[in-house]
């Protein structure tokens, strides 16, 4: 043996004092002198990651808030509805209406639905609509189609500004816009309601 050289471990797998977290990782002699303490950590930062996130599906899982029957959403899709021919009323802008025949029966109700699109680009949807649920809105989201089916616009989520009841109040809003040059292509519209 030489001078300053230590006796090798035996064969047989030994505990490092290398190893922190609290595993006991073997190594044999075999594979020769640890160049690298860094491989040590590999281990831990695995199991200390699997710990974190068990920990918080664990707790997701366990967390939930009950919903009450009042809290559950409806969500529906309208179907489609054609644009007419343009028309000018009153010197206005020319425009095309879709109108949905659709009733949603329900604990959320929808009639008489309808968007107007004019030249100016501009969007207006009114509707009647009612719940039988207290605290109620009702939203809509608007896609608009041309006649090869490719989606050429989208609103935001557009919902009542008042708190529905058990009787249909009329609802009209005309805050969306979609570019001009799209107006002559637009064919069709689909309708997704939520309550």
């Amino acid at each position: 043996m030489a001078l300053g050289a230590q006796p090798l471990a035996p064969r047989a797998a030994v505990i490092t004092k290398r190893a922190s977290c609290s595993i006991n990782l073997g190594i044999s002699d075999t594979l020769g002198p640890v160049r690298n303490p860094s491989w040590h950590l590999l281990p831990c930062a695995g199991l200390a990651t699997t710990a974190f996130l068990a920990s918080g599906v664990w707790s997701q899982s366990t967390s939930l808030p009950l919903l009450k029957q009042a809290d559950v959403v409806e969500a529906w899709f309208a179907g489609r509805a054609d644009f007419s021919s343009e028309r000018e009323i009153n010197g206005k802008t020319p425009s095309r209406t879709a109108r949905w025949g659709t009733l949603k029966p329900g604990t959320c109700s929808i009639k008489d639905a309808e968007v107007t699109i004019g030249r100016d680009g501009l969007v207006e949807f009114s509707a009647k609509v009612k719940s039988k649920d207290d605290h109620d809105t009702y939203c809509i989201i608007l896609n608009f189609f041309d006649h090869t089916r490719a989606k050429v616009w989208t609103s935001p989520k557009i919902c009542t500004t008042f708190e529905l009841h058990d009787q249909f109040a009329d609802w009209s809003v005309a805050t969306a816009s979609f570019r001009k040059r799209h107006y002559p292509i637009i064919l069709f519209a689909t309708r997704e309601d939520y309550c």
